[in-house]
């Protein structure tokens, strides 16, 4: 039985890999084709079904029908001929391949309403006949560099709300919440810091403060009109102790965002919207509603690089700095060199570059005493060392 079949590694790659392999033909009988290609697509797609009301003109009743709602875009199309229009003997081919994933694809992704899809696809294309065909299914991570984030991200951020505690007509006082965070944008397997104050000048008590990152994924269909659906899942959470009334509380929570957190690069896509929220909330006592503080964050894979380092740190390996050349020793100028026959200004008086001996035998000696020394011998004492007796 004739066939054609994909050969290559593996069935996962990153954008901007290179997918290589081979295209394997056999042929138990001569075939005609117009070409043999193998094609890789990125493709979009979302669907779901709806419930809607409508007017029957026949039973004059208004009634209820279901209705599909989809929407479908090719991101990425790209066909290599491998061999042109003719005719085959009965045999065994292979064709080599070798396809380059842009660096401005999405990831791959299967979700509640859609998915992204990469699907690589050899065909004989035979005239008149059922084509030839073999499909794989690849999965392509698109990692997000939070170094192609807009630069703002990186600034500190802060933000603030008060509510007027009370019932009815009597307020009993204000409760103010102040969120701070360094930066906008994060890497999975980081921890998220987030500065909370919170001053309580009301009767009511805060019982806690809670806080939790979601990403929200917006899905949307344009047949056969536009339409939207809404989904969203906890990153990561934490809760903190609250505040009594009439006092303040002020703290620094740490969230973490696990490596393993789903999160999706969807460039270039325009049936999905992706992005990431902070909450943090103030939750009060009694029939009072809550003070909720939210801010839109960034989650990407590969952190923000450190190329610079601060000169109280030590450089790390790969970078350190180029080793110092050796200067020659400077001159003294009152010493005179060969060429010189004197100075070329006046002698300096030198000063000792250390204390007298006997001076440091006086520091040294902790019972005061003066270490004695012999006097010099005298000149006849001196001259009458080697004369014979």
């Amino acid at each position: 039985m004739s066939s054609i079949k994909i050969i290559i590694n593996s069935l996962k790659y990153n954008v901007g890999d290179t997918i290589t392999g081979k295209v394997v033909c056999n042929f138990n009988s001569g075939k005609q084709f117009r070409k043999i290609s193998i094609r890789l697509k990125c493709q979009e797609q979302t669907e779901w079904t709806d419930t809607e009301s409508h007017y029957n003109q026949h039973t004059k009743k208004n009634e209820l029908r279901t209705i599909t709602r989809t929407g479908h875009n090719d991101l990425y199309n790209n066909q290599i001929i491998l061999q042109n229009e003719g005719t085959l003997p009965p045999g065994h081919y292979e064709y080599p391949i070798s396809l380059q994933i842009p660096e401005h694809l999405p990831s791959s992704f299967k979700g509640s309403y859609g998915s992204i899809r990469y699907i690589l696809k050899a065909v004989v294309d035979r005239p008149w006949k059922i084509d030839m065909e073999d499909i794989l299914d690849l999965h392509i991570d698109s990692p997000i560099k939070l170094n192609n984030l807009p630069a703002d991200v990186k600034d500190p951020v802060e933000l603030s709300d008060e509510k007027t505690v009370g019932c009815f007509c009597c307020a009993s006082g204000e409760i103010t919440l102040t969120v701070s965070l360094e930066r906008q944008a994060f890497a999975v397997g980081e921890n998220i810091y987030v500065k909370t104050y919170c001053l309580n000048m009301s009767n009511a008590n805060v019982v806690r403060l809670s806080y939790d990152v979601k990403s929200k994924l917006t899905y949307k269909t344009t047949s056969p009109s536009v339409d939207h659906k809404y989904d969203s899942e906890l990153i990561t959470q934490n809760v903190e102790g609250g505040v009594g009334a009439h006092s303040e509380r002020e703290c620094i929570v740490m969230l973490e965002i696990p490596p393993t957190s789903p999160v999706y690069n969807f460039t270039g896509c325009s049936l999905f919207k992706y992005h990431f929220e902070l909450t943090v909330t103030a939750e009060i006592s009694g029939c009072h509603t809550d003070i909720d503080l939210s801010k839109k964050i960034y989650l990407g894979h590969i952190p923000y690089n450190t190329a610079q380092y601060p000169s109280q740190y030590p450089s790390p390996i790969g970078f350190l700095p180029p080793i110092p050349m050796p200067m020659p020793l400077p001159i003294p100028q009152n010493v005179p060199t060969e060429n010189q026959t004197g100075p070329s200004a006046p002698m300096e008086e030198l000063t000792p570059s250390a204390p007298p001996k006997s001076i440091l035998s006086n520091d040294s000696n902790t019972d005061n005493q003066t270490i004695n020394e012999a006097p010099p011998p005298s000149y006849d004492e001196a001259t009458s060392i080697n004369k014979p007796k």
